[in-house]
């Protein structure tokens, strides 16, 4: 596959691929029946929708990413000359889906984690973590970042310049004074670390830093490795992710979109809207927050009026 001029896919999207696969082994295992591509109809997308959701257990948004990767394989089948059904291409062969609820670190939160202290892997995870959430990095990409990422800008500033591996845009992050900090401190990044690791440090930097109040959102069941959703304990709801949603977060509203999008890499303000979990009628607090203020600051009475 070519895209954006690169050969290939990324990590994230050969597990998510995976994880499909593995799903659908299940699903033909309990169906006693291996499926052709010619077979993948609505009334395949029907029973797998069922298996997805009442065996497997799983949400909307992970059945949904499940039936676009089906659906993409089989149109990449049609592209090669292989036979697939009609039903493929039909509207009616969608991906379900459902508001996601996500978690952010604020910024009197990190200045809390700047205060940690503990075991060295420990500090080198609350390190990444707010490097994370100060540079809108993904894991894959921050894990990456060494010395040869800064560069000066024209004022003298050090800013981070970087390729995303997902997109294959390149993006120049301003360097927040925490990480600067923790760049000279270090006189290099962090010890990188595996995204496995680091999702589980996070979460217990983020327990002994306080994060102890509860807080609703989703997490991944640790033992049944579903994902789940109610009140737990912030820390519990931590992941890697976080700190791209933090930065993003953190910085509407303080920013233009165009500024937060030139550093998330987001192609559209629809798109960091959604990622924000910002929605279009929110704007109406804004403007009656504004016609409000008018308002109040209109004389009372005017007089003399000539026309």
């Amino acid at each position: 596959k070519v895209r954006n001029g690169k050969r290939g896919v990324s990590e994230g999207t050969l597990r998510n691929y995976n994880t499909t696969i593995s799903r659908l082994t299940k699903f033909e295992e309990a169906r006693k029946k291996q499926f052709r591509a010619i077979e993948i109809d609505l009334n395949f997308h029907k029973l797998y929708l069922k298996y997805a959701s009442e065996i497997l257990g799983l949400a909307l948004n992970s059945i949904g990413k499940d039936i676009r990767n089906i659906k993409t394989v089989c149109l990449n089948a049609k592209d090669n000359g292989i036979k697939v059904h009609d039903h493929v291409l039909s509207r009616n062969f969608s991906a379900p889906s459902e508001k996601t609820l996500f978690t952010t670190i604020n910024e009197t939160e990190l200045e809390n984690l700047r205060k940690f202290e503990g075991a060295k892997y420990l500090e080198n995870a609350r390190d990444w973590l707010i490097i994370g959430c100060w540079t809108g990095c993904r894991v894959s990409d921050l894990m990456q970042l060494t010395k040869k990422n800064i560069v000066f800008h024209k004022s003298g500033a050090r800013i981070i310049q970087y390729t995303q591996s997902k997109t294959g845009k390149t993006v120049n992050v301003p360097m927040h004074p925490h990480v600067a900090e923790i760049i000279d401190r270090l006189e290099d990044f962090p010890r990188p670390i595996s995204s496995v690791k680091f999702n589980q440090y996070i979460k217990k930097v983020c327990k002994v830093s306080g994060m102890t109040y509860p807080e609703y959102g989703t997490r991944q069941n640790p033992k049944t490795h579903l994902k789940e959703t109610g009140n737990f304990e912030k820390w519990a709801l931590i992941k890697s992710h976080t700190c791209r949603r933090s930065f993003a977060t953190n910085h509407y509203n303080k920013m233009t979109n165009k500024q937060i999008m030139a550093v998330t890499g987001h192609a559209t303000e629809k798109m960091l809207l959604s990622y924000i979990g910002e929605t279009e009628i929110e704007h109406v607090d804004d403007y009656l927050t504004l016609w409000e203020s008018d308002n109040l600051n209109e004389p009372k009475q005017i007089k003399n009026i000539h026309l």
